[in-house]
């Protein structure tokens, strides 16, 4: 056992003598790219780069293999695969009502991250095939009261089937308030009988 102890012992001390001679020059070595982070759209890789005694192949400085017309190899890199499958989401339509309380009427769209990993708008047929999410809940809008107005009702019927009759129809001044109708006070109908 003493015997390789030494052996290492002197392979160690050739390879640091041969590291300080200065005809054992030194150069970066690179590992492979690892796999793609991303199985679409846009990932990353990265390697493994060292300053590496080109004799030895013994660990070096990073300063001796920078050189002023080389630099250190980069060890990170984009990766792009091929375009996601296409999801849909919601956006915010229009408000149901504009006063008296109503829900944005949602807006089904498709989308896709490509190979850049850009998110893109695509037609609606590419994504026929899937099945739209629940929507979770609607979101009110348009809670401010509507303006009080006149609710007036149909004529009746006439009080005679021939000659002079009479007629009415009800009137009455009312407001919507998320959603229901209530009655209110006469002032705050501003339009004319």
């Amino acid at each position: 056992m003493a015997g390789i102890t030494t052996l290492l012992l002197l392979a160690s001390t050739l390879a640091v003598a041969i590291a300080q001679q200065p005809n054992n020059p030194a150069e970066w070595t690179t590992a492979p790219w690892s796999d793609c982070s991303a199985t679409c759209g846009r990932g990353f890789q990265n390697r493994r780069v060292t300053c590496n005694y080109t004799q030895t192949h013994a660990l070096a400085p990073d300063s001796l293999c920078v050189k002023k017309d080389t630099s250190k190899p980069p060890i990170v890199q984009v990766c792009y695969t091929v375009a996601c499958p296409p999801t849909i989401y919601y956006v915010r339509g229009p408000c149901s009502r504009t006063c008296g309380g109503g829900v944005w009427i949602p807006s089904k769209r498709c989308r896709q991250t490509n190979r850049f990993g850009e998110i893109e708008t695509v037609p609606e047929q590419v994504c026929a095939h899937i099945n739209a999410p629940p929507l979770r809940t609607l979101e009110t809008c348009g809670s401010v009261p509507c303006p009080a107005s006149y609710r007036i009702s149909a004529w009746s019927s006439c009080s005679s089937t021939c000659g002079e009759g009479r007629q009415t129809r009800r009137v009455r001044c009312t407001r919507v308030v998320r959603g229901r109708r209530f009655s209110a006070p006469q002032r705050l109908c501003r339009v004319k009988k």
